[in-house]
């Protein structure tokens, strides 16, 4: 009969101050080949695992992370640092600083009577700390840009918004002044868009102002800049484009709106949708943001005002297309 033998217990994986475990612990798993901003990026959850409550954190979100700790060993708090402030930290400063945020989060909470995450802990943090303030980021490079589309891009037409147009505006009219270039300006009106609104409803009417939008991006220039201005106004910035140029393209830009203006006819109706368009010049007519943009205003005004669905610029007017 063959001897049974008890088998030892499995010791226990020592752990850090921090309540880790150690390199040498059952995590044999060979993560992706990531840095840890990629794991941050897809949960800052992930930072209570590393604080001291890793029963917080599901394990799909700790597992490959902290096998890249394992690997890293006291460089992976450099890592992680670098990851929330974009500054690089020694491997045992950071280690330092690390776990000095922890105790924050720990008097915070005590404070606040309740346990906070350590996303709240680590951005407290480090807006009190005037070294880190400046450079704080805790959303990927990635995520940062579809923010800044998401600020710059108007939601219904995804033109750019009026604010990006006047930054952008400001740029070129510098740009034109420091190199001695032509710049032209269009504002666009929809005629008798509150008309069509009103007839046939706001839904009708948000997809005609994206038909509108379509239109404008895929017949003006690629060095020229689309936004919406407003309601159904849009404008057109024309770098290196002198008065002249600016006037026959919007003749062109006119011919072509025929088409729209066929898909949205409607004989039973008393009205006719049509485009207004004002230009305005630099440095013909302006010098400053402002003034270009009320030279091609007053253009539009008086567009409307000579029966609407034509060009003006300056003082004259020219019919558009029918």
């Amino acid at each position: 009969m063959a001897k049974l033998t008890k088998s030892k217990p499995a010791k226990p994986a020592r752990k850090t101050a921090t309540g880790l475990p150690v390199a040498g612990s059952d995590l044999t798993m060979q993560p992706e080949e990531k840095d840890f901003a990629h794991w941050l990026s897809r949960d800052i959850a992930v930072l209570d695992y590393y604080a001291g409550t890793p029963e917080k954190v599901p394990r799909e979100l700790w597992e490959s992370p902290e096998i890249l700790r394992l690997r890293k060993g006291r460089k992976f708090f450099t890592e992680l640092l670098y990851a929330l402030t974009h500054q690089h930290f020694e491997a045992d400063q950071a280690l330092k600083l690390w776990n000095t945020i922890v105790r924050h989060k720990k008097s915070i909470s005590k404070k606040l009577n309740r346990d906070v995450s350590m996303k709240v802990a680590v951005l407290d943090f480090l807006d009190s700390n005037p070294q880190t303030r400046e450079d704080l980021q805790l959303l990927p490079s990635d995520h940062l840009d579809r923010l800044v589309v998401f600020a710059n891009e108007d939601a219904l037409t995804s033109l750019y918004n009026r604010r990006y147009f006047r930054e952008r505006l400001t740029y070129e009219i510098q740009r034109a002044v420091r190199y001695r270039h032509p710049l032209s300006l269009f504002l666009l009106d929809l005629d008798f868009f509150k008309t069509y609104n009103d007839a046939f409803g706001h839904t009708r009417g948000d997809t005609l102002l994206k038909d509108v939008a379509l239109f404008l991006k895929a017949n003006c220039r690629q060095t020229d800049m689309v936004a919406r201005y407003g309601g159904d106004e849009f404008a057109v910035i024309l770098p290196e484009t002198n008065a002249l140029q600016a006037l026959n393209l919007a003749k062109r830009l006119h011919e072509k709106f025929k088409k729209i203006r066929q898909v949205y006819s409607f004989p039973k109706l008393k009205f006719k949708l049509g485009l207004s368009l004002g230009i305005g010049s630099f440095p013909n007519e302006s010098n400053t943001q402002e003034r270009l943009i009320d030279a091609a205003d007053r253009a539009l005004y008086r567009a409307k005002q000579n029966g609407r669905h034509c060009i003006a610029q300056g003082t004259s007017c020219f019919p558009g297309a029918k």
